[in-house]
């Protein structure tokens, strides 16, 4: 029997069991294919349902609010699916600063009187990304004395263009009315002190007026968010009503506070906003504001034209006995039904020599509100809640228009311009530069000078240059001023544009970069082999000439030309000082020498190429390069006699004889110096400037020195005592054209 029964098992449960597993594995397996099925359909699905990307937006802004915010906005992108986000991009950055879902967003924590520029991507929730908008940009506003500044838009209707006011109640530190958090109201303070302490702040700094009152209270209540529930224009028992914050009683827009209180970080209900974004502490409630009227001295006056109603008690804006509906549009509410019980506050006349306050302090309850408004106290009178808040009129005048505007081409890519600087009644921040009568400035510098680079060779360019202040009020354009670049010589290797020098008498023109190499035979300027030496005079005279028409050795004046412009560059001393001595870790940089000290340096004999030792290069005074114009070889330049021997340069009979310092006296060399000499009769070979070495008239003139030459190489170095047959292992030349 229990043989039978394992004979049942294997011939039947066993192949049962097996057929279950392998069937359950294939609807397992089906099962995966399915899943990955259905995800590569969802994927697909999901490709072709975001194969659109985002319209790019449009009509984006840039407006600066403050000294350190700058808001944007812009038009809604379309998609196929949907826009998720914006993605914020700013100063040509590859990185976006926020990622918005709507279009709008403020970049705070700028720098003040800073441009900033702008572009947006709009984006879809599979980061399907649109090109970016056309940029928008905006400076931010200058700091101002006094603290922390809110900038208020203008309002047309009530005649006043944008200003700034307070963002606190004006508080007393070290007698400088100041708007910050921190510190109590200044208060028993009466209305002349108030107005005075704005005035002394400076220039268009003002005790807030009535006008500049009403069009902040205007901006505050249309903004839904200075509504204790969002709703414009509801009910304080209905949970709702315009934000009156410490007066004294409490529910949904006021809180009792005490006293006077200060700091941002309490019951926001004494936080208002504008329509720019920009925050305003305390505008109701807290203690009074004085303000300034229309009368004398800034009493009531009648403003507007109108003889404010004098009362002795409160009424509501929407009054009729007495009849508020000229004082209204003044100082109240938009709206006639408005009352206190919407939290806008109430009206309190007085006489028009009295002093107008506004706001209502902590302990006026119903009464306070935005658009509360008294005038029954004397401009003498100062208690505890009587406060300030001063504002300040933006700068609307432009700099004076540049003048004098010059254009100085400097070489074949690059015009140097300058100008006589402009004033302003704040101060000229920066000048805008437009080229060929461009829209667009091409550089936006703060001084007085601008080199133009990158430009081409043969063309003529026009440049007109306006002055801006800090807020971007700009004069117009100065008077055009035009140049043409050179054209580079086409033979020859690489050049330098050397400007010319009225007082030795040389136009532009230009020399080789480089000392003459030999290449081919032809006399070539460039880095690299060994320069051209072991040449006489008339040889080298010959291999410029080669070149083609206008090709010459260079000549003695235009050799001092060169000299004359490098010693004045700052950065052709060693130590950047001009006339530093040597020894002192200055003096003129002389280049490859038998020597080492902070102008000179020992290298090949002779070396090429720029890979090495900055001493070997000298810079012009248009940005232009010159290498081993002392030092490595020295260099035959065409004198004034014949076939280019010394002769009599400007009329001199150059003295004979050794090496001799530029001031020596004995021989005299005072009318050698102006014409291959430094300008300075006391800079000797201690400065780095080279020696003098006189010869006869039928020699040959060599400058600059060679490597063996030691302390007597320099810029200035001036040799004729060789013949013009002569030539030597550490001679070359140069040409200029």
């Amino acid at each position: 029997m229990r043989k039978f029964l394992i004979s049942v098992f294997f011939i039947l449960i066993i192949p049962v069991v097996v057929y279950a597993g392998f069937s359950f594995g294939l609807i397992k397996a089906a099962k995966k294919t399915g899943d990955k099925v259905d995800e590569k359909v969802a994927q697909r699905k999901a490709s072709l349902l975001y194969a659109q990307t985002p319209t790019v937006p449009t009509n984006l802004t840039a407006i600066a609010v403050s000294s350190s915010q700058i808001n944007l906005s812009w038009t809604a992108s379309s998609d196929d699916v949907g826009v998720t986000n914006y993605k914020i991009y700013r100063n040509a950055g590859v990185t976006p600063i926020a990622m918005p879902t709507g279009t709008t967003y403020s970049n705070t924590g700028l720098t003040a009187s800073t441009a900033y520029s702008y572009t947006v991507s709009a984006c879809d929730g599979v980061g399907n990304c649109s090109g970016q908008s056309s940029a928008a940009s905006d400076t931010t506003l200058p700091p101002i004395v006094g603290g922390e500044w809110v900038l208020v838009p203008g309002n047309l209707s009530l005649g006043t263009n944008d200003f700034y006011v307070m963002k606190y109640e004006a508080k007393n530190v070290g007698g400088v009315a100041t708007s910050q958090a921190d510190v109590t109201p200044w208060s028993y303070i009466n209305h002349p002190t108030a107005v005075a302490a704005c005035a002394a702040l400076g220039a268009g700094h003002h005790l807030i007026t009535i006008a500049e009152a009403q069009t902040i209270n205007r901006n505050i209540e249309a903004q839904s968010a200075n509504w204790a529930n969002g709703i414009i224009g509801s009910l304080v028992s209905a949970g709702g009503g315009l934000k009156r914050g410490n007066v004294g009683i409490t529910d949904s827009a006021s809180y009792a506070g005490g006293a006077a209180e200060y700091g941002a970080s309490r019951n926001l209900k004494a936080k208002l906003v504008l329509s720019n974004g920009e925050e305003i502490w305390d505008w109701s409630g807290n203690v009074w504001e004085w303000i300034y009227g229309t009368g004398a001295g800034g009493t009531l006056g009648a403003p507007d034209g109108v003889a404010f109603y004098a009362t002795s008690a409160w009424y509501e804006w929407n009054s009729v006995t007495p009849d508020l509906n000229q004082e209204r549009p003044v100082l109240g509410p938009s709206n006639s039904n408005w009352t206190g019980a919407y939290g806008v506050g109430s009206y309190y006349g007085g006489a028009p020599t009295k002093a107008p306050r506004r706001g209502g302090p902590w302990a006026d309850g119903a009464f306070a509100g935005v658009f509360s408004f008294c005038a029954e106290a004397s401009t003498s009178d100062s208690i505890n809640t009587f406060g300030f808040r001063c504002g300040k009129s933006p700068d609307t005048q432009a700099p004076t228009v540049p003048t004098n505007l010059s254009a100085v081409a400097v070489s074949s890519s690059q015009i140097n311009l300058s100008w006589t600087a402009s004033t302003d009644n704040v101060g000229v921040t920066n000048y805008k530069i437009y080229r060929n009568g461009g829209v667009t400035p091409i550089a936006m510098p703060t001084g007085t000078t601008y080199s133009n680079t990158g430009l081409t060779a043969s063309t003529a360019y026009s440049y007109t240059v306006s002055a801006c202040d800090a807020v971007d009020n700009c004069s117009g354009q100065s008077s055009s001023a035009s140049d043409t670049t050179p054209t580079p010589p086409a033979a020859g290797g690489e050049w330098v544009f050397v400007p010319g020098n009225s007082s030795i008498g040389t136009n532009d023109f230009w020399v080789m970069q480089y000392e003459a190499k030999n290449v081919s035979g032809i006399a070539t300027s460039q880095a690299v082999i060994t320069p051209w030496v072991n040449i006489d005079l008339s040889s080298s005279i010959a291999a410029c000439s080669a070149l083609g028409s206008g090709y010459h050795l260079l000549t003695i004046a235009e050799a001092q030309t060169v000299n004359r412009n490098i010693e004045a560059q700052t950065a052709n001393w060693a130590n950047g000082i001009i006339g530093s001595l040597v020894s002192a870790g200055g003096g003129l940089k002389r280049g490859n020498l038998s020597i080492t000290d902070s102008a000179s340096y020992i290298g090949a004999t002779p070396e090429f190429g720029t890979g090495r030792d900055a001493k070997a290069k000298l810079v012009l005074s248009n940005g232009g390069e010159i290498w081993d114009w002392s030092g490595n070889v020295s260099e035959w330049i065409y004198g004034a006699g014949a076939t280019g021997t010394q002769g009599t340069p400007g009329g001199v009979t150059f003295n004979t004889s050794g090496w001799y310092d530029w001031s020596s006296t004995s021989p005299d060399l005072s009318q050698e110096r102006p014409l291959l000499g430094p300008s300075n009769s006391s800079w000797t070979s201690a400065y780095g400037v080279g020696k003098y070495f006189g010869g006869l008239t039928t020699n040959a003139v060599i400058r600059g020195g060679g490597w063996p030459d030691d302390v007597s190489a320099g810029v200035f170095t001036f040799n004729a005592f060789y013949a013009p047959s002569s030539s030597l292992v550490s001679n070359g030349f140069r040409c200029g054209r």
